[in-house]
């Protein structure tokens, strides 16, 4: 009974011993940061991107005071041409199925730059999930120097439900999505903000940046889009592989 009592100690601090070192080796474990989904982002013209120019209008008939957009493959030869605003706000038509998708529209102020100039504008850069955040990070070049710019992470839904809404990124007042291109033109837009929709074959997440020609912006709303607002370049968030 002497023998069998130390064999049941001896055993029982066996089995603690054990049970403690697995739980030192155990809490020594770090478990590896999940990994983000990276995905490069292209920033381009509508025109790069095959529909009408939609926010910044020409005058083919000098001194008709009526200005249109501009379609693919027709811009080579209006380049040197000055671009205008609108005299109000023309909402935007992607995919051409309104009455008057091109125009003519009341001619507005005289932007300042020609049809060149504004298409010359470009951006590269990465947008990055992990789990429930993100992280935008974009160079852009050749903006309107100094120009006052918004982002916005906008749902652009296909034909034949084609459709489009617009929601600043990051905060909904519009708060975090604000910055102003150098004198050169030059910027650099980062947020982190919660994930965004994905994009499907349906329906594009798409990260678009609006130049403002009045120098302002407007909380959560973009502004009047052709009048004082103009979609410069946008970014579609490829459809996850």
């Amino acid at each position: 009974m002497y023998h069998l009592k130390i064999y049941k100690s001896s055993l029982l601090a066996l089995v603690t011993l054990f049970a403690a070192t697995l739980l030192s080796a155990c809490t020594g474990i770090v478990a590896a940061p999940p990994q983000p989904k990276v995905f490069e982002l292209k920033a381009l013209t509508h025109l790069a991107l095959g529909v009408a120019e939609q926010d910044v209008f020409v005058e083919r008939a000098v001194g008709s005071g009526q200005v249109v957009r501009v379609l693919p493959g027709e811009e080579a030869e209006l380049l040197d041409l000055p671009v205008y605003a609108a005299s109000e706000l023309v909402k935007h038509d992607l995919f051409g199925t309104s009455d008057a998708p091109i125009g003519p529209f009341e001619k507005g102020a005289d932007l300042g730059m020609t049809l060149g100039e504004w298409l010359s504008a470009t951006g590269q850069g990465t947008y990055s999930v992990t789990g429930s955040r993100a992280k935008i990070e974009m160079t852009l070049e050749n903006l309107v120097p100094n120009g006052v710019y918004t982002a916005w992470c906008s749902r652009v839904s296909f034909p034949p439900n084609g459709n489009a809404v617009d929601k600043a990124c990051g905060a909904a007042d519009g708060t975090e999505n604000i910055f102003t291109a150098d004198a050169d033109g030059n910027a650099r837009f980062e947020l982190e903000l919660a994930a965004l929709p994905p994009s499907s074959a349906e329906t594009s997440t798409t990260i678009a940046f609006a130049y403002h020609s009045d120098g302002k912006t407007y909380g959560g709303y973009p502004g009047d889009f052709g009048l004082n607002s103009h979609v410069q370049l946008a970014a579609p968030i490829p459809v996850a592989e």
